[in-house]
């Protein structure tokens, strides 16, 4: 096998159809990847669905069955152990591939002999996919894609390069060297969410070499309606998480500045906005949230990031004045009044 697709499934019989076509129709050919389904405890007919699969692609085909739901970062987890491909790769139970995406990654991660190739992706919803494993505007032509290449031969280059790369830290789109996530140690945070976020970001601090194709063959079906206080309060610990691992292996100090304006602002500003938009959240909690950005955190009131202004969002400049002292009802509903007159400018 030429390398591994792990994708984790709970509860998928009536979403995974598409994905199962994109996966036959793979211009590299279905007979050349190895692809591992982790079943995480499904309650519905799932495994019957993949089992249904593996028979049409016995060689090619492995499915994982879990004892008990444990989650997305566990199944992913399982999945690279028992892999035998050289190069790993991910994919969600619903989402829908370019019929070249396998090839394109393949042929670049051997022509540069990089540890980790990644495309662009994009998201769609459901109404976007069709019958035939694709999306209603039509499908890329096979062709193997131009790609640009990133020599990161230190924590400088790897700084910059975490900078560029801010808004592209999911794992779906990328292939990567096997031996490179077993020789550094790299896995999924279990139980909680945003794991994305922190695995690849313990990648980029140790990224040698890494090739770009700024072409969209992934589509990642996003779910409508706000994050839940559980997942958002996940988000934050596996931003907390990442300090405190970076701190661990000794690296913190080279990526301090990253790192926290990432803590802020994908823990911090992110969750106080779901938190208040949702109405899921108390003053108590928000007040331990700050707490715990200032106590993992170095001078954050003078990282030139988060002074410069370098944010994703646009409610992240407001919630920095939260950060400054204990938070207040009358604080919050500043914030609030914010955030909507951003809203309501668009």
């Amino acid at each position: 096998m030429l390398l591994s697709v792990i994708i984790p499934c709970y509860n998928s019989v009536n979403c995974i159809e598409p994905l199962l076509i994109c996966l036959e129709n793979q211009t590299i050919g279905i007979e050349n990847i190895e692809i591992i389904f982790v079943d995480d405890y499904s309650v519905d007919s799932t495994r019957m669905k993949l089992k249904e699969f593996q028979q049409k692609h016995p060689q090619n085909v492995v499915i994982i069955e879990n004892d008990k739901n444990y989650g997305v970062s566990y199944s992913r987890n399982r999945g690279v152990e028992k892999s035998h491909a050289p190069y790993v790769t991910f994919a969600d139970h619903d989402d829908v591939l370019e019929r070249t995406l396998y090839e394109t990654l393949y042929g670049h991660i051997l022509k540069n002999d990089c540890e980790i190739v990644m495309c662009a992706h994009d998201y769609i919803t459901e109404e976007d996919k069709n019958t035939q494993g694709g999306i209603a505007k039509g499908v890329i032509e096979s062709q193997l894609h131009s790609g640009e290449i990133f020599e990161l031969p230190d924590h400088a280059a790897r700084k910059k390069f975490m900078l560029q790369f801010r808004n592209d830290l999911e794992c779906w789109s990328k292939l990567i060297r096997k031996s490179f996530l077993l020789e550094h140690t790299i896995v999924f945070p279990e139980g909680m969410w945003g794991e994305d976020f922190y695995w690849w970001s313990l990648i980029e601090m140790n990224l040698n070499s890494l090739c770009w194709i700024p072409c969209v063959l992934y589509h990642h079906v996003r779910k409508d309606g706000l994050p839940a206080s559980k997942e958002m309060q996940n988000w934050m610990m596996a931003q907390l998480l990442l300090n405190q691992e970076a701190k661990r292996r000794g690296v913190y100090q080279e990526f301090s500045e990253i790192l926290d304006l990432e803590l802020y602002e994908v823990g911090f500003a992110s969750t106080l906005y779901y938190w208040i938009l949702g109405n899921n959240f108390s003053v108590q909690e928000l007040e331990e949230l700050r707490q715990a950005v200032i106590k993992e955190t170095t001078d954050i009131f003078h990282n030139p990031y988060i002074c410069g202004k370098n944010f994703r969002y646009r409610y992240s400049e407001y919630a920095l004045e939260l950060l400054k002292e204990e938070i207040t009802a009358s604080s919050i509903r500043d914030f609030l009044k914010s955030i909507i007159t951003v809203l309501t400018a668009r």
